[in-house]
């Protein structure tokens, strides 16, 4: 009850601090022009090295929130198989352009799938796994996104080409 609420009010406050402070300052700036071009950042007098490493540290220490949070608020005990899956919520933060509101409304949704999936195996006896491959195949999309719109675009700007070089060549022939 009281942990989990305290749980989500933090992750709230994390959300909208990480947000605020990649969008509207100059240190999240300078965070992300160091994570996109490090070389450009040094170059450009940026003290990458030491962006990194504070970086670094910060992401540890709400890291470690997390970790204490789900070890003192769920199970109340310390195993080594605590953080077994938590690599696909990485992996959604990366795919997501490490953006704050789709970071969180697509990890929500993987909780639903996961908490979903554990309730459909109760009632059901659909092996729980189910919500790994769900899981998977939106990964794989977001994933696939940015590529699929390029190709799309791609076909797109051939298909104008193409158009725009019949009408030339229509002109041409009205011409002679």
């Amino acid at each position: 009850g009281s942990n989990l609420s305290t749980a989500i009010f933090a992750a709230v406050i994390m959300t909208v601090l990480t947000w605020y402070i990649m969008q509207k300052t100059s240190v999240g700036y300078e965070m992300k022009l160091t994570g996109h071009n490090p070389r450009f950042a040094l170059f450009a007098g940026l003290k990458t090295d030491k962006i990194v490493i504070v970086t670094m540290v910060v992401s540890g220490m709400m890291c470690g929130l997390v970790g204490m949070f789900r070890v003192y608020g769920a199970t109340h005990i310390y195993t080594a198989s605590i953080s077994n899956d938590y690599y696909f919520e990485g992996l959604v933060a990366m795919i997501a352009q490490y953006q704050a509101l789709p970071t969180v409304v697509i990890s929500f949704l993987f909780a639903v799938l996961k908490i979903g999936a554990q309730g459909m195996e109760t009632a059901a006896g659909v092996p729980n796994q189910i919500y790994l491959i769900i899981q998977t195949v939106v990964i794989f999309c977001m994933a696939a996104e940015k590529g699929i719109r390029a190709s799309l675009a791609a076909r797109g700007e051939r298909r104008r080409a193409r158009a725009a070089a019949k009408e030339r060549l229509k002109e041409a022939n009205e011409d002679e």
